[in-house]
């Protein structure tokens, strides 16, 4: 081993160590050992050497930013974007596309072979690679608009945003010519035909709306200032309303590859009844009222199930209905289902939720996940009474390390 390698390069009185990256972790930081002690480290690809700086230091591992890159991995992209190594917004969009795929696939075999002992080999649904996002919120501070730096509530400016659509990016560059002196967020959502800007702040009403009479709703701190109070967007052969701070997948292509492999999962009978937990604005419900004998969803926000019944109503949809309730209302249903769809945030099902769902038995359940982690919990929790039949990942957010799984789970044959 050469001096270097052990004990360190000296460069303006700091000690760069260089080290080879061996792995990837699950948020796609290079992994790579110093002294036997994990090191983390950004923008780093398995195979590369790299010369490294030490930023911090925990009892268990250390987290590093690259200073020189001395054997570059083959696999490696030229991610275009003049913020990458600041901005949070993107985090492996230094890996190839084909490969970000594979190293999501991997990460979800990696976890279910660990902590629930399955071997899986799950497809992997692509999206487009940039311009997929239909929302993006972006803050103000020292006068710069645009998203946190990683790890820090510090701004980095952005001029366009490459995984933003080409709508939110036009809305983008008339804002910046604004004083945002007073405005400290901002929320652009578009659809496949509507766009709506959110202002918290005071700005040029007066100006705004000039300027933006393409746009289809503008609010300004919660007051409806220009257009309708809600947008809407097409998904396949259904509309749903979209109110300013309702919640929807931010990409709308790969939602609709979603929710066919939900039907596809559910294989619906037409006396099929299904009950929607965590149903926000009632999407997926809709989507497969027409298969089935009936839908009950269940939702906590009181705006999202206002929007639901909207939507129900915009899609004359007459077999689903709606209560606002949290997901342990379940416990007072007496009433048999033949499929469960649950789709909880990032924390997963709560713990009333999973003994609900063990105690009710339905022959399927069908669990949307943005975390493969707590899905991966909530089943090895449920195991005693179900067990995984399917599973299909999707790239909902290229060049960011989550991504959505989907799995059918069956009640095992001796219950």
């Amino acid at each position: 081993m050469t001096f270097r390698k052990k004990f360190g390069t000296i460069i303006n009185g700091e000690v760069m160590r260089e080290v080879e990256i061996i792995a990837l972790n699950h948020q796609g930081l290079g992994i790579a050992k110093v002294d036997g002690k994990v090191v983390f480290v950004e923008n780093a690809l398995v195979g590369e050497i790299v010369l490294i700086k030490i930023v911090k230091e925990k009892k268990n591992y250390s987290l590093a930013k690259v200073i020189k890159y001395i054997k570059i991995s083959d696999k490696r992209y030229n991610y275009n974007c003049c913020n990458y190594l600041e901005c949070g917004g993107c985090n492996i969009g230094h890996l190839n596309y084909l490969d970000q795929l594979e190293f999501k696939k991997n990460k979800v075999i990696d976890i279910f072979r660990k902590y629930n002992n399955l071997e899986i080999n799950p497809h992997i649904y692509k999206t487009d690679s940039f311009n997929y996002r239909n929302k993006v919120v972006m803050h103000i501070k020292d006068g710069k608009l645009g998203f946190c730096k990683k790890s820090s509530n510090d701004i980095v400016e952005v001029d366009n945003c490459l995984i933003a659509s080409k709508d939110i990016n036009r809305v983008l560059k008339i804002i910046r010519m604004f004083d945002l002196s007073r405005v400290s967020r901002v929320m652009i959502r578009s659809t496949y035909k509507d766009i709506m800007v959110v202002i918290n702040g005071k700005i040029d009403e007066l100006t705004l709306i000039e300027k933006l009479d393409f746009v289809s709703s503008i609010y300004v701190d919660d007051k409806l200032i220009y257009g309708k109070d809600k947008i809407i967007e097409k998904l396949g052969d259904y509309l749903f309303y979209i109110s300013k701070d309702s919640f929807f997948q931010v990409n709308s292509k790969q939602a609709l590859n979603l929710y066919n492999k939900i039907l596809d999962f559910a294989a619906l009978k037409k006396t099929d009844r299904i009950l929607d937990l965590y149903c926000g604005t009632g999407t997926i419900g809709i989507f497969l009222a027409k298969y089935s004998y009936s839908v009950l969803g269940i939702e906590v926000n009181k705006d999202a199930v206002k929007d639901a019944n909207m939507n129900k109503l915009l899609n004359k949809v007459n077999n689903i209905d709606f209560i606002l309730e949290d997901s342990s209302y379940i416990a007072k249903i007496d009433d048999f289902f033949d499929v469960i769809l649950v789709d909880p945030p990032r924390s997963g099902l709560d713990s009333k939720t999973l003994n609900n769902l063990k105690l009710r038995k339905t022959p399927k359940i069908i669990y949307v996940s943005c975390d493969p982690m707590t899905l991966s919990r909530d089943i090895k929790l449920l195991e005693d009474v179900y067990k995984v039949d399917k599973i299909a990942l999707f790239d909902m957010f290229a060049n960011d390390y989550h991504v959505e799984s989907l799995v059918l789970l069956s009640l095992k044959d001796n219950l």
